[in-house]
């Protein structure tokens, strides 16, 4: 098998590994991961006389509005990309507060297009070019202070936004994870594996969470978990990555 250089993995998929690293650990295993070059799998886990092939995935919400399915994370990506453009063209250039709230599910389009002219505004330092950039989707405020510039992105659901699948609204975050994880497991149970690691002892998924629930939600995840693993030997979820929160949620 070839391996890749860990500085080249996403922070979250570096910080994820270690957080299985760091528990392994705890319970007294020896302990090394490598980086797959040719993934699936994303990592291999030396774990005592054992190797473990790990896949890292994301748990994302999903929503149905006017009848479409929209993914979360698709959102985030343009929206995190476009935060990283806008604080570029900002840094250290205006004193002023900004807010931009979202309206979600949006049509990606609408968030590429507006992103020059609000670039542009903000470059301008014309705070009347910027507001007039608002519209029922996207929601801009601006106020003075007297301190380096703050900014802050948030986005709220639009009425009637429900899961897929059910007629749930958004919120319900127990409807959110039924369907969310049945979907990812359908997807990784069917997924061909690098055959250069035909030979690992199991198959291990681990999962980032990327939004927040209530501890009491993990009685779901962990029935689903059971319900919808077909290939897994183990399965552990991430629940925090900043806390470094991990907890194993198949089998238990």
């Amino acid at each position: 098998m070839e391996y890749k250089s860990k500085s080249h993995l996403e922070t979250e998929e570096y910080l994820s590994a270690s957080i299985l690293h760091s528990l392994l650990n705890t319970h007294g295993y020896k302990v090394n991961w490598e980086a797959i070059k040719n993934d699936p799998p994303d990592f291999v886990f030396f774990v005592d006389k054992e190797t473990w092939g790990v896949e890292h995935t994301r748990l994302v919400q999903y929503y149905k509005w006017k009848k479409k399915i929209y993914s979360e994370q698709e959102f985030n990506t343009i929206w995190m990309k476009y935060i990283g453009t806008f604080n570029k063209a900002t840094e250290g250039r205006i004193r002023s507060s900004w807010s931009f709230t979202y309206k979600f599910p949006i049509d990606k389009n609408h968030l590429k297009n507006i992103g020059n002219k609000i670039v542009k505004a903000v470059n301008n330092d014309n705070p009347a070019e910027l507001l007039d950039i608002s519209d029922d989707d996207l929601i801009i405020q601006h106020k003075n202070i007297s301190k380096p510039c703050h900014m802050r992105f948030a986005y709220m659901h639009k009425p009637h936004t429900r899961v897929p699948e059910s007629n749930k609204i958004s919120a319900d975050i127990a409807a959110n994870i039924k369907y969310s994880l049945r979907l990812l497991l359908k997807k990784k149970n069917s997924k061909l594996w690098n055959e250069g690691l035909l030979s690992i002892d199991k198959k291990v998924l681990l999962i980032q969470n990327t939004y927040f629930f209530a501890d009491r939600t993990l009685d779901s995840l962990v029935k689903y978990a059971a319900k919808y693993n077909t290939a897994f030997n183990s399965i552990y979820l991430i629940t925090d990555i900043g806390r470094k929160d991990i907890k194993l949620i198949y089998p238990v």
